[in-house]
């Protein structure tokens, strides 16, 4: 039997047609939905055919379907969701404030708190000297690079191939026709001699920015290596342009500064969002102060053409009816108190614990080869290109993770499959095989998300198995 069969096609197939008939509320609401909405939904990512489990309600780390039916949640939101559903102390919070009024156009108290409290984590190791809040991580980014652009008077970003920095700045080897305009340059990430060969292109005084993240998320739980990620650091201050590492994900797999913080390497700005809001709907963006000191309303900042023109004034101007919103401020405040540093280690442990024990299997049964990062590389540099890839295997960083199919990720009913066994089995993730732990989660339910890797793999060794 080869992985050519048309025997997971098959099996595809009949795992549809059961979760068909196992979920027929489900059908019904996307039935409806679609009669509205493109797709049934407003989150392309969300579908998965022939539709998409709907929940309706959660508790700690486990989601009810419209079905009833109950799933371990292995998803957490895709990074936004680290507390769980409904933690106790984030619905006393927002409880509070929806006693307090929703919202005022007007500044009020809670937004520097946030601010404060985030600044804690992220100003010594990563630069966040300034900040200014958002809705999304989509706007953080895009706030980024228009700062980027505004300081340094050029027009070109650095972007990289399999990227994602919101819904309007995707890019694999070519520019999304729903990208927002504007003058990318791709390069292969994790690749010096890519970005190399293109900046040795490059007209001078033309590139604004090199925006990444050092772990790539929807892209697959790339990591990036740490030599990689300093080399962009080197180059962008030689070409004076600004290092922007997108860290909406990320910031959360290290207490002190995120990946930036965990390598030593600070970007010239940084965004966040999702989890450092409670949940709620948020992003940001900040660094240096003498950037983010273009948006202070009272005399802007003060910026000097590289090409050694007059320094000028220039003040910049960021809207955003929900920027501070009452009830994501509430959130975020009683989020940022809950996430310690000792709750940060576990949930990342707990990750490495699930990732190890995933490969261990996939190893024994000569499905991933058995090579080791420590062979090739330090073992504190999770290289993505040193991360042994077999018909199956795994990739990430602390409480991020992805479980691949295929070396190049081409065996898709494969990884279909597995969505929907694990469906079967009552656990919760992406159809693209990305989970994110939640702090509510425990060694049992990852020794349970093992478990139904197991019998996944005694049921599909004999196409998964190497050659």
């Amino acid at each position: 039997m080869t992985v050519h069969s048309q025997e997971p096609t098959r099996a595809l197939e009949s795992a549809k047609a059961r979760f068909t008939k196992a979920n027929p509320k489900s059908k019904e609401v996307f039935e409806n939905a679609s009669r509205h909405l493109p797709g049934g939904n407003t989150r392309t990512t969300l579908f998965a055919p022939p539709f998409p489990v709907v929940i309706v309600g959660g508790s700690g780390g486990e989601i009810v379907s419209a079905d009833g039916s109950h799933y371990l949640d292995m998803l957490g939101e895709y990074t936004a969701g680290i507390y769980g559903h409904s933690h106790p102390k984030i619905i006393e919070a927002l409880q509070h404030g929806l006693t307090k009024g929703v919202n005022f156009g007007a500044t009020g108290p809670l937004e520097g708190e946030l601010a404060g409290l985030i600044k804690e984590r992220f100003e010594t190791s990563a630069g966040l000297e300034m900040l200014r809040f958002t809705n999304s991580g989509t706007e953080a980014n895009l706030l980024a690079v228009a700062t980027a652009r505004a300081w340094t008077g050029r027009s070109k970003v650095m972007v990289f191939t399999n990227a994602y920095h919101g819904s309007v700045q995707s890019f694999n080897k070519k520019v999304e026709p729903t990208n927002i305009p504007g003058e990318y340059i791709i390069a292969q990430y994790n690749s010096i001699p890519s970005v190399k060969q293109i900046l040795s292109q490059l007209e001078p005084n033309t590139l604004a920015a090199i925006l990444l993240e050092p772990m790539q998320g929807a892209g697959g739980s790339f990591p990036a290596s740490i030599k990689f990620l300093q080399y962009l650091r080197e180059e962008a201050t030689r070409l004076d342009a600004l290092l922007i590492f997108d860290e909406v994900m990320t910031s959360r797999l290290y207490y002190d500064g995120g990946l930036s913080g965990k390598y030593g390497i600070k970007p010239d700005m940084i965004t966040m969002g999702k989890y450092l809001g409670g949940g709620m709907s948020f992003g940001l963006f900040g660094g240096r102060k003498d950037i983010m000191s273009l948006f202070d309303p009272r005399a802007g900042g003060t910026i000097t053409s590289k090409l050694g023109s007059k320094a000028e004034t220039m003040m910049l101007t960021h809207s955003g009816t929900f920027n501070n919103n009452v009830m994501t401020m509430y959130a975020g405040i009683a989020g940022a108190k809950i996430l310690t540093r000792e709750v940060i280690q576990d949930v990342n442990a707990l990750g490495e614990y699930l990732r190890s024990s995933v490969s261990q299997l996939l190893i024994a049964r000569n499905i991933t080869p058995a090579a080791s990062l420590s062979e090739k590389s330090d073992l504190n540099d999770p290289d993505i290109d040193n991360v042994p890839r077999g018909q199956m295997w795994t990739s990430g960083i602390g409480s991020i993770n992805t479980v691949h199919f295929g070396r190049n990720d081409e065996l898709i009913d494969l990884r279909d499959l597995f969505y929907f066994h694990m469906l079967e089995n009552g656990i919760y993730i992406a159809r693209r095989g990305f989970i994110a732990l939640n702090i509510q989660q425990t060694k049992e339910d990852v020794d349970r998300f093992v478990d139904a890797v197991k019998s996944f793999v005694d049921r599909w060794e004999h196409i998964l198995k190497m050659s």
